[in-house]
């Protein structure tokens, strides 16, 4: 997983006629693809790092890395078993450059929302991942999971509720990843599958302007199974310098039914 490209949201930004509106489309357009659980930019005069935990890692469940300017990327800690581990790491690796070290860091967006997961979720959503990792390794084609975005109705310490784990996998010899959301409900003793959705996008209903969707994440999801999707779609408007759409749309997930919940909204700016 690469840094977001800085130069490019600066560059859409500047451009824009609504540069607050393309700032929004842009981060969302370019971390649709690259999903990290956590970062931050820690610099002193001459020197920036990336501090970034990564679930999944390159190589591990998850990774502690540091990124240089150069591009030079060194992992500090992983683990195998349990994120909650790379999770505590972070901040104390964080807490170092800024208490030791002199560095000024600053939190980028949760782009993933593992964060906001409580104990119990975070410990579904590891067995999860580690078994659909280990599926990619034994499918024909193999493919790797490249980010995973996770929304509870019940956040932080609550135990209980409903879950939606979306993953990215990239498939060998394919050029962008595809996505399948995980839909769980969790009593806070046992959990359950609701529904598992390949590719989200085709789920959400097309828009009066055809504009193609490029982009579609979860975003919340409620205890009776109402997932929020955002959207981003191509910008009917040719010109070089509009921005791509924003849309919002949600979903009513049962074990035998997606159902809308509200039209797709969309927000075009020119």
């Amino acid at each position: 997983m690469m840094p977001l490209n800085l130069r490019q949201v600066r560059l859409t930004t500047a451009l824009c006629s609504a540069p607050a509106l393309c700032l929004i489309g842009t981060l969302f357009s370019l971390i649709s693809s690259q999903l990290m659980a956590q970062e931050f930019e820690c610099s002193v005069p001459g020197d920036k790092r990336y501090i970034r935990l990564e679930l999944p890692g390159q190589e591990h469940l998850c990774e502690v890395s540091v990124t240089r300017g150069d591009q030079t990327r060194r992992v500090m800690w992983y683990a195998n078993h349990e994120t909650l581990f790379c999770s505590a790491k972070i901040y104390e690796l964080r807490a170092k450059y800024e208490n030791q070290w002199g560095f000024v860091c600053t939190e980028w967006l949760d782009t993933g929302g593992i964060d906001r997961l409580s104990e119990r979720h975070r410990a579904i959503l590891d067995e999860e991942l580690k078994s659909r990792i280990q599926a990619g390794l034994n499918a024909n084609p193999r493919y790797r999971i490249t980010g995973v975005k996770a929304v509870a109705s019940n956040p932080l310490n609550l135990a209980e509720g409903t879950l939606a784990f979306q993953y990215f996998l990239l498939e060998e010899g394919a050029d962008s990843p595809r996505d399948t959301t995980h839909i769980i409900f969790d009593d806070g003793n046992q959990w359950r599958s609701i529904a598992q959705l390949k590719s989200l996008s085709d789920y959400i209903e097309s828009s009066e302007t055809k504009a193609a969707i490029t982009s579609a994440l979860v975003s919340d999801i409620t205890d009776a199974g109402v997932l929020s999707v955002n959207t981003i779609l191509e910008n009917p408007i040719s010109a070089e310098n509009s921005a791509p759409c924003q849309g919002n749309q949600r979903l009513l997930i049962s074990e035998s039914d997606v159902a809308p919940r509200s039209p797709h909204r969309i927000l075009c700016s020119n």
